[in-house]
């Protein structure tokens, strides 16, 4: 319990395939505070290309923080993403008709 097994990145390509085949909105941040596990900006897109480029996936490196974000800025930082993201992805699933009334009302 609580420990997982790594995932090969055949298994996680497809994993996003099938997600993105579905229209999920996927956020991944990732921090630099494991070295052996993601160390760079591109390694995302390196690894999985497909999944990267595609609208539904948004990938983001922190290399400021660790993946406690224990620093006030990386908090910060990491709030700001996804709230950025969060809105980003409600107003395009929202109905018009929603964004209209708030706008109305707004």
């Amino acid at each position: 319990p609580g420990v997982r097994l790594p995932v090969s990145r055949q298994s996680m390509g497809e994993a996003l395939d099938a997600l993105i085949a579905r229209d999920v909105r996927l956020l991944f941040l990732f921090t630099a505070g494991m070295p052996g596990n993601y160390n760079h900006r591109s390694q995302f897109r390196r690894t999985f290309p497909r999944a990267a480029k595609h609208p539904a996936l948004t990938h983001a490196f922190l290399p400021e923080a660790d993946h406690l974000f224990a620093t006030h800025a990386s908090r910060s930082r990491v709030i700001q993403i996804v709230r950025d993201w969060v809105l980003r992805v409600a107003v395009r699933l929202l109905p018009l008709t929603l964004l209209a009334d708030a706008v109305v009302q707004g």
